[in-house]
């Protein structure tokens, strides 16, 4: 009798311990679920405007028109007004947080400006839809996302109607193409969280890749090759500007050999353009 109440007594305890369990997975879950539910509603910051502007069929040209970005009581960017022409290649150059990324993160609408306006083709960026604002212009920058799926996924994220031949042609401007079909699943290899299967300067030629796929009329580079040797990050170069109708770029660096190659190389300092000009100009003032 007392073999059979030990016997029932143990089966009691680990069914309770069995439930206990589940309750606390299922807190567990709730609690996830709320997390999930408070981000879902946040209301965006950035939308679309209740009547959207048309871009014209064709251009380039951007116009920061004393644009001012504070966060907090800080003020990151401090009255910067600057026009790129169509097909121009302007870099941005200066010490970390004199406001670089910031600048490039405005025309995408990724921050709105406090003060000013930034203006594609005469356009605020405000008054077009996300949608169009971003197949017209497109931001790669060093620390950009991949996504835990297939080369081939990856590069048309933002093109998924892409032909193979479209996606592998971005990839060969990019000087992606080699190292890809050097891979045993070419196109369709996975590439881990974050692609953890590729070295730095490979994500960064998947995500020029996923940027040229677009066919943007204004590109942002954010340090996007500098993970890069200097041979490769030459012939991406060639890539980016050799097409027969140039784009229009601007580019965040620190790096000499990389603002040499621009039409105009703009400095800023403390959130405020210092000084404008040709890089040989910048380097003898």
């Amino acid at each position: 009798m007392l073999l059979s109440f030990s016997a029932w007594m143990v089966q009691l305890t680990n069914r309770i311990a069995g439930l206990l369990e589940r309750f606390n997975f299922v807190m567990q879950a709730k609690a996830s679920a709320d997390r999930i539910n408070a981000v879902l509603s946040v209301e965006a910051a950035i939308a679309d405007p209740p009547r959207a502007a048309a871009l014209p069929p064709s251009g380039g040209g951007l116009r920061f028109s004393n644009v001012s970005v504070k966060f907090g009581e800080r003020r990151i960017l401090d009255g910067v007004s600057l026009d790129v022409r169509a097909g121009e290649t302007v870099v941005l150059t200066g010490r970390s947080g004199s406001g670089k990324s910031i600048l490039l993160s405005l025309p995408p609408r990724l921050y709105d400006p406090g003060e000013g306006g930034v203006f594609l083709d005469g356009v605020d960026v405000r008054d077009l839809c996300l949608e169009t604002l971003r197949s017209a212009v497109c931001l790669a920058s060093d620390d950009a996302v991949l996504f835990n799926d297939t080369i081939a996924a990856n590069i048309s994220l933002g093109r998924p109607d892409a032909s193979q031949a479209e996606i592998e042609q971005a990839a060969q401007l990019a000087q992606a193409h080699r190292f890809i079909t050097e891979m045993p699943d070419g196109y369709d290899a996975g590439i881990g969280e974050r692609g953890l299967t590729l070295s730095g300067g490979q994500r960064q030629r998947i995500v020029l890749a996923r940027a040229l796929l677009v066919g943007p009329r204004l590109l942002l580079l954010d340090d996007a090759s500098s993970s890069l040797d200097p041979a490769t990050d030459a012939a991406v170069w060639q890539g980016l500007t050799g097409r027969e109708q140039k784009r229009t770029m601007l580019v965040a660096t620190q790096r000499r050999s990389v603002a040499a190659r621009g039409d105009r190389v703009v400095l800023l300092d403390a959130g405020r353009i210092a000084a404008e000009g040709t890089d040989e100009e910048l380097w003898r003032t």
